[in-house]
């Protein structure tokens, strides 16, 4: 039987992860063991550690990584509190295979303190680009550290290969949010009431905005020119936390102040996987600049409105207008996305990100893979530069001039 340890950071990767848990907690091959760090651990951000248990889970280890600050200095000392954290933690307890996800400065430090250990390392989601945000280098170095690689999409995998990584090691299993989509019973319009306190069967912005995480002194004026686009539009409005990055706090004080100002606008600490996912089936358009508007919102082809750069370079929908950070052309793109025009043109919309079964993938790889030297001893593969392996995902072209 082989150990899987998975570390889990936040509310919203949780997300992703369930599908993959119970997909491996229900394979008699595996015994997996549950690691919670970063958000997940802090009372501020609604200590979701619960949500793991409520989802029939136990939690193998707690690793306390997340100071309560978001500057530079509080995000740095974060990522070596959990360094830290993880090494001591290998010290007592080494996994067959560790699992990681994604690009968070709190998903970082289990993947560092795997090395000197020899433990190897699966990573979900490399070769992904977010050109607006710090998880871009992180995301990269993960890659680099990890000896196994499940890509989201063709583009995704095509660099991870550029990155040197030998193409027996990359895996293109799809999504597992959208494996989550699919396994997922949502809330009808009269449970979303109750639970978030919106009329669901009416129109409704769900806004999701994260700080930009290589512009943070950017964020002041970034989030009032989307409040004062929002409070134009004048509907009711959903808006969740911002993750924990640098200047979130700043974020989260100016929608709690604007969601003061009129009770048909409410803040949602934190959803929950099958609360978020339901805002998203209801909502009538999605405004920010989560990952959630570029890789989930077409499973449910809703107009997404992604502000900045934060995401630009991942590959995105026919259902995604990006918009820069100004007031006005924001207004335009939400009166955009509302238009029946712009909706109908969404009928026949796949979603890029896979056919709902990545789990599955993933777990096939896990089976079969060998522990052994083979596995540990990294190589550089040369690229064949005959192969086209350039950047192949750049931002759909929907946008406002």
């Amino acid at each position: 039987m082989r150990r899987v340890g998975l570390v889990t950071c936040a509310r919203s990767e949780l997300g992703f992860y369930l599908p993959l848990m119970h997909a491996l907690a229900s394979n008699t091959g595996f015994k997996l063991e549950i690691v919670a760090t970063g958000m997940h651990l802090s009372p501020e951000f609604g200590l979701t550690v619960r949500h793991i248990e409520d989802a029939g889970f136990a939690v193998h280890s707690h690793v306390e990584s997340l100071l309560s600050s978001d500057t530079p200095e509080g995000i740095g000392k974060s990522i070596g509190l959990g360094t830290v954290g993880f090494a001591q933690l290998f010290a007592n307890w080494r996994p067959d295979i560790l699992v990681v996800h994604g690009d968070r400065f709190d998903a970082l430090p289990p993947v560092l303190a795997a090395v000197p250990y020899q433990i190897p390392v699966a990573h979900i989601s490399g070769g992904d680009i977010t050109e607006g945000a710090i998880d871009d280098s992180i995301r990269h170095a993960m890659t680099k550290l990890s000896h196994l690689h499940f890509v989201e999409t063709e583009p995704s995998r095509n660099r991870v290969l550029q990155m040197g990584e030998e193409p027996w090691r990359v895996t293109r299993c799809g999504s597992l949010a959208i494996d989550s989509i699919r396994q997922t019973e949502l809330m009808d319009t009269r449970e979303l009431h109750e639970t978030f306190g919106i009329r669901a069967s009416d129109p409704f912005l769900l806004v999701t905005f994260h700080p930009s995480t290589i512009a943070v002194d950017n964020t002041s004026h970034d989030i009032t020119e989307v409040l004062s686009a929002i409070d134009k539009t004048e509907l009711p409005s959903v808006f969740t936390y911002p993750n924990a990055d640098t200047s979130s706090r700043m974020i989260i004080d100016a929608i709690n102040a604007f969601c003061d100002r009129n009770t048909a606008r409410k803040v949602v600490v934190n959803a929950g996987q099958r609360g978020y996912l339901s805002l998203m089936a209801h909502a009538s358009v999605m405004v920010g600049n989560s990952s959630s508007g570029i890789v989930e919102a077409a499973s449910f082809k809703l107009p997404v409105v992604n502000v900045g750069d934060r995401q630009y370079g991942r590959v995105s929908g026919m259902n995604v207008i990006h918009c820069s950070v100004d007031r006005h052309l924001l207004c335009e793109a939400i009166t955009r996305a509302l238009s029946d025009s712009f909706r109908s043109t969404l009928g026949e919309l796949d979603n890029v990100y896979g056919d709902g079964y990545a789990a599955d993938h993933l777990v096939r790889e896990l089976e079969k893979v060998e522990l052994t030297d083979r596995l540990l001893r990294k190589r550089f593969s040369q690229v064949d530069y005959n192969y086209d392996v350039c950047d192949l995902a750049q931002p759909s072209k929907r946008s406002v001039p």
